[in-house]
């Protein structure tokens, strides 16, 4: 058999003996890709933050509208680790997490609580459209919705723990 077919074939049956296990919705798979999730989201954050850096010391607004697409980036992979996390799976597009969010806000407390389908829904209208499509967003305020972004991550990575009984 070549090396190819053989590991297709083993990440074929991996995924064939979770999925009869039920570990994707039991934790094991849910919780390396929770992790996976999380890790470029944090990763996101760096490179906006560096971005916006660079940005400001040589005076250039495309390297803000930059930044604000990484960060909108780091609370898309925030989300899909939330989502993946609760065994929803990551959303496809805007619309299938904005919708997965809602849904889950009505089932579950700590996602009313914590506000966050608002707060996503601000990231996106802020950040990605104002922010990146729009240009229409001064460092200051870039500034405050890096640390929004920043209590978002916080704040989905303590719930999904929760969630998936991880300390």
């Amino acid at each position: 058999m070549p090396p190819l077919f053989n590991s297709k074939l083993k990440v074929m049956k991996k995924a064939y003996i979770c999925r009869g296990l039920g570990l994707k919705r039991r934790g094991l798979v849910r919780y390396s890709e929770f992790e996976g999730y999380l890790s470029e989201a944090k990763k996101a954050v760096e490179a906006a933050s560096v971005e916006y850096e660079d940005g400001v010391k040589k005076g250039d607004v495309m390297k803000l509208r930059d930044a604000c697409e990484k960060a909108w980036l780091a609370t898309l992979k925030a989300t899909d680790a939330l989502l993946e996390a609760y065994g929803l799976g990551a959303g496809k597009t805007y619309k299938d997490r904005g919708d997965k969010l809602w849904n889950l806000k009505r089932k579950e407390r700590a996602i009313d609580d914590q506000g966050i389908f608002d707060r996503f829904n601000a990231r996106m209208m802020i950040l990605h459209l104002q922010g990146f499509y729009d240009g229409n967003i001064s460092y200051e305020q870039f500034k405050d919705e890096m640390e929004k972004v920043s209590r978002y991550i916080t704040d989905v990575e303590a719930i999904t723990k929760k969630v998936l009984n991880k300390p």
